[in-house]
């Protein structure tokens, strides 16, 4: 996650930075939410921001405010890193409610496969990921019956792990 360099911030930025560090997240959100409109745009701001909403499991949000970051710093690697966790804590959350949703009864293979459909494989992502996604597809699709099509979906789940492969 790294440090936040502020420089030249108002008491308030400075406050949510220090509350940020000591992983007191809703306190840190409450001094941003006190800055002028030109502070909280600030990048500095925007990155105690993200690291707020991340760490509070507000992803989506703190995915939109790290997106803005990466475009205005994309040579930042703390913060593509930061993007990148975020991204990948979405996707372990999908794949956790999808998970539950399997084990509910009233919850149909159709709606289940479009929910796994939505979760994307591609980048930022992990072979983890990958293969839970595409096994549970291919272990939902053979128990429909669809034998030749659970074969594919295992065979590409497979390729994501190597203790199988």
């Amino acid at each position: 996650m790294g440090s936040f360099k502020i420089g030249g911030s108002s008491n308030a930025l400075v406050k949510a930075n220090k509350l940020a560090q000591e992983e007191k997240y809703e306190e840190a959100l409450q001094y941003i939410m006190k800055l002028l409109p030109n502070e909280i745009n600030s990048d500095s701001a925007q990155k105690i921001l993200g690291i707020c909403f991340w760490k509070l499991s507000r992803l989506q949000e703190a995915s939109f405010t790290f997106k803005k970051l990466v475009a205005n710093n994309p040579d930042s690697t703390e913060i593509l890193e930061n993007h990148e966790s975020v991204e990948i804590a979405i996707k372990l959350q999908a794949l956790t409610t999808a998970n539950d949703l399997r084990l509910e009864e009233s919850c149909d293979a159709q709606t289940l496969l479009n929910f796994y459909d939505a979760i994307e494989l591609s980048d930022p992502c992990n072979d983890e990921i990958r293969f839970r996604v595409l096994f549970d597809q291919g272990c939902i699709l053979k128990k429909e019956g669809f034998f030749a099509k659970a074969s594919q979906y295992f065979d590409a789940a497979i390729e994501f792990n190597t203790k199988l492969a």
